[in-house]
């Protein structure tokens, strides 16, 4: 059984990723996305482009332009 410090710690967490990802609207994220790219930082744009796929998950592609959807990333 779970310590009630540590179980509230978890509930903080748990909260703090919800609020975080209710922060970030896809259209704005995608927006971060692009600016990474257009200022040659690829590897923080596909990190980026990775991190929206895991939050978005299986609608993630869906609410991606084609130029983007079309960007492999890691899991």
């Amino acid at each position: 059984m779970q310590n009630e410090p540590a179980r509230q710690k978890l509930a903080a967490d748990m909260r703090a990723l919800a609020k975080e990802k209710s922060l970030r609207p896809a259209p704005e994220w995608i927006e971060a996305i692009r600016r990474l790219f257009a200022a040659n930082k690829e590897t923080e744009a596909r990190d980026e482009l990775r991190k929206f796929r895991a939050a978005y998950g299986p609608e993630a592609d869906a609410l991606l332009p084609p130029d983007l959807r079309a960007i492999k990333t890691p899991q």
